[in-house]
């Protein structure tokens, strides 16, 4: 079969949290004999994304040109989405203004490729519209837990739905197409897959239609990068993700900095910005870092909550402080408390005694929290979502 997934790529190099879980399908695909070709929009992958994606034997198809300024730049996002009056502006930039300029384009990049099903990121909205306008099937996936999360935690992308409707009805008016949609997440005519297994989830009274818990993804050897420069005594391993930085929240980044000093901890971090730590002789940056390779031999994991980091460090069994800092990272926040499995501090909470008390507790490996963390590791690590995913993919294509 020829299976085209369509992968979130907010801006080039910007989504590594949308592009993992499309890999590792494409990995479970490729082992079962289909023929997978991965498409980012609305941005194209970074040189190093395209890397990886070739080291797994996937090949990719360019997105459709868009005009300078589509979408805004990583740093212009990170702060319209820390608040939630500008959030809106964030998201209409990558989800809903690059249609005019792409749909048509899309629709000719399916007609070229031919796929017998699309696979696509439920916050893609150009490809499950092409697949529909060329009466392709479709499957959707979430890279995070906003579709099973509580409405508590929802209302943000409630609002932010609302602000959008007006020009997504629109568009769907132009192309003469019908959508359904649950908040943000344009739902598919098949199913929707949520990469978590059932025994984490304590409440799914929010599912929409037909969505489907299909267990946690792997961290497969082919998409991940050595790296041989560990550092020589325990570190705490630092990643606010690809479009967050800690540089853009100094006031809790020095924190974390102060404290490890304080424990002989070294620090590794993910920054683009290393100037600002330059300063500090136990931090150590990076632009980008393997992050499952590092995870596994850090004594700390601090992150931000995105969704593919969050699960990652679950199946790892690593050790995690989660500092949600912006839109659906507080869901993870929350099921991190509910399971006991590590520790998540809001981020006008974080001091310095709570994160030095939560440091204290994360490496006391005779705290109860352990044994939580190792249990639910289990869980994770033998869920095999990749298989269930898969055979929905072949279900669907069949009907």
């Amino acid at each position: 079969m020829k299976i085209l997934i369509c992968s979130l790529q907010v801006t080039t190099g910007a989504s590594k949290g949308h592009l993992h879980p499309a890999i590792e399908m494409g990995l479970e695909l490729i082992r079962r004999g289909h023929h997978v070709v991965l498409l980012p929009l609305p941005s194209s992958c970074s040189d190093d994304d395209k890397k990886q994606l070739e080291r797994c034997g996937i090949a990719t198809i360019d997105p459709p040109a868009l005009p300078d300024g589509l979408p805004l730049p990583p740093q212009e996002l990170g702060r319209l989405a820390k608040q939630d009056e500008t959030a809106a502006i964030a998201y209409q930039s990558f989800l809903v203004s690059p249609l005019l300029y792409q749909f048509d384009r899309v629709v000719d990049i399916f007609k070229q490729f031919q796929p017998d099903i699309v696979v696509y990121d439920l916050l893609v909205y150009a490809a499950p519209l092409a697949a529909r306008r060329l009466g392709i099937p479709d499957i959707g996936f979430c890279a995070g837990l906003k579709l099973i999360a509580p409405l508590k935690f929802t209302r943000i992308y409630e609002e932010i739905a609302e602000k959008l409707q007006p020009e997504i009805n629109q568009f769907l008016k132009y192309t003469g197409l019908n959508a359904d949609f649950h908040q943000l997440e344009l739902l598919s005519r098949s199913h929707q897959m949520v990469f978590t297994p059932r025994e984490f989830i304590t409440n799914d009274a929010n599912l929409p239609r037909d969505t489907v818990l299909t267990g946690s993804l792997p961290i497969s050897k082919p998409r991940c990068e050595d790296n041989n420069n560990l550092p020589d005594k325990p570190f705490i391993l630092l990643c606010f993700g690809s479009v967050l930085d800690p540089a853009n929240y100094l006031d809790l980044t020095n924190i974390i900095i102060d404290n490890a000093k304080h424990l002989h901890l070294t620090v590794m971090m993910t920054t683009k910005f290393p100037e600002l730590f330059n300063q500090f002789d136990h931090v150590t940056t990076a632009e980008y870092l393997p992050l499952p390779q590092l995870m596994t031999n850090a004594a700390i994991f601090i992150h931000h909550g995105g969704a593919n980091t969050f699960s990652e460090s679950l199946s790892l069994g690593i050790p995690q402080l989660l500092i949600p800092l912006t839109t659906d990272q507080p869901i993870q926040a929350e099921y991190l408390k509910q399971s006991g499995a590590g520790i998540a501090i809001y981020p006008h909470e974080f001091n310095s005694d709570n994160c030095m008390q939560a440091f204290k507790s994360l490496l006391d490996h005779q705290n109860p929290l352990h044994h939580k963390r190792c249990a639910i590791q289990k869980i994770f690590s033998e869920s095999h979502g990749e298989r269930t995913a898969c055979d929905l993919i072949e279900q669907a294509a069949k009907r």
